[in-house]
Formats: structure tokens, C-alpha cells, sequence
């Protein structure tokens, strides 16, 4: 048993600042997403990951740079693969399903991380806070510009893009309240489900043919 202490300090020692900050993250985004933000404190988290709490300020000043650090974490994400070179030969409408699956697929990559972003901006610090709701916009506008972009080719009919863009995002972002491995198929999985009842509707034809206007029911 010493060895084994002795091995987990010396792997402890190997790791990197990056390293050190992301098992930090990753261990502030489990506490966050099951206690919430309030509840949970500095000392949580030094000793589920098990350093010192003055360790742990070296990587972050405080609690708050660490909440920081997830919302930065999910904006990476979703832009980085927005932006994945490999996507820009794709369609228009493969790009607009690769980005609602990317949002899904948080879930596994990034466990904890999207109830994180969606319920906690509000206690990040005025300035962090200004900047996270610029990037969140900025993608926000990257998906409406791909429904733009989709009308122009003749593919989707839209009415409202920006109402059209919230539904969409919305549908994916809030995945974190209702997803588990054990009671879900893969995320993948569910963004095609997902795809195509957006695509194809939920109405069968002959009800489209008898309510060609789509008018509300009686």
C-alpha cells in the first residue's frame, strides 16, 4: 500500500499545468453539476481530486475562474467543431445535423459541463460573464447563418430563422436534464432522431393533406 501512495504522488508530480487544470476542471464540473454552484466550495474540490487547497489556487485564483474555465471549455467545443476544417465540404443541412450532434455528444465528452453552462452564467464575474455571452451569441449566429445559408440553395423553408435557431439549439442544450447512458441510445443516435422529425415533421401525409396550411387544431 506506501508504493501505491508513493506511485499516485509521483504520477501527481508528472502532470502538467494543462493537465493539473483540466483534472481540476473536470472535477469542479462533476461537484457543480450535482450540488450546484453555491453548495459546492474551493476545499470540494481539492480533496475529491486530492491536493491541497493552497495547490489548487496556484491553478486557479478562485472558485469563480474555475467556472470561468467550464463555460470556455463548452464554447471551445462546439466552435472548434463547427469550424473542423473536414465539415466545410459537407452540405449544408450534414453541417446543421453535425452541429446539433456536437451539443449531444457534450454530454459524454464533457460530463457535467452543459448543466454548468446553461444554470450558472449568472455567478461568473461582469466581465467573464460579458465575454461568455459574446461567444454564446456568436455561435448562436453561426447555426442562423447555416438556415440562411439553407434557404438561399432552395433546402429549407423557415419562417422565423432566429425563433427557428432557439429551437434548434434549445432542443440539444437542455439534453443534459434527461440524458443517461443507461436510458438513452448514443447521442448520435438521438440527433438523427431528432433530425428527422425537424426535417420530416411528426405528421403523417394524409394528414398533411388534409391540413396543407399546417393550421393549428381545433
Amino acid at each position: 500500500m506506501p508504493t501505491n501512495r508513493a506511485e499516485h504522488r509521483a504520477q501527481r508530480r508528472r502532470m502538467s499545468v494543462e493537465e493539473r487544470r483540466e483534472q481540476i476542471v473536470n472535477a469542479a464540473a462533476t461537484l457543480f453539476d450535482k450540488h450546484g454552484y453555491a453548495a459546492v466550495s474551493v476545499d470540494d474540490i481539492a480533496e475529491v481530486i486530492g491536493i491541497a487547497k493552497p495547490t489548487l489556487y496556484y491553478y486557479f485564483s478562485s472558485k469563480t475562474d474555475i467556472l470561468d474555465a467550464i463555460h470556455a471549455a463548452v464554447s471551445d467545443f462546439v466552435h472548434a467543431r463547427f469550424h473542423d476544417p473536414a465539415r466545410q465540404s459537407m452540405s449544408t443541412p450534414r453541417q446543421l445535423f453535425e452541429a446539433m450532434a456536437d451539443t449531444l455528444e457534450m454530454n459524454v465528452a464533457l460530463p457535467g459541463y452543459q448543466r454548468v453552462y446553461v444554470e450558472h452564467s449568472r455567478e461568473l464575474a461582469d466581465a467573464t460573464r460579458e465575454i461568455r455571452r459574446e461567444r454564446r451569441d456568436l455561435y448562436r449566429s453561426l447555426v442562423a447563418g447555416l438556415l440562411h445559408r439553407g434557404i438561399e440553395e432552395g433546402i429549407f423553408q423557415v419562417a422565423d430563422v432566429r425563433l427557428t435557431t432557439h429551437q434548434i439549439l434549445g432542443m440539444v442544450s437542455y439534453s443534459y436534464q434527461w440524458y443517461s447512458a443507461d436510458a438513452f441510445p448514443p447521442p448520435r443516435e438521438i440527433a438523427v432522431v431528432f433530425w428527422q422529425n425537424m426535417m420530416s415533421g411528426i405528421a403523417t401525409p394524409a394528414y398533411l393533406a388534409e391540413n396543407p396550411t399546417m393550421a393549428l387544431p381545433a
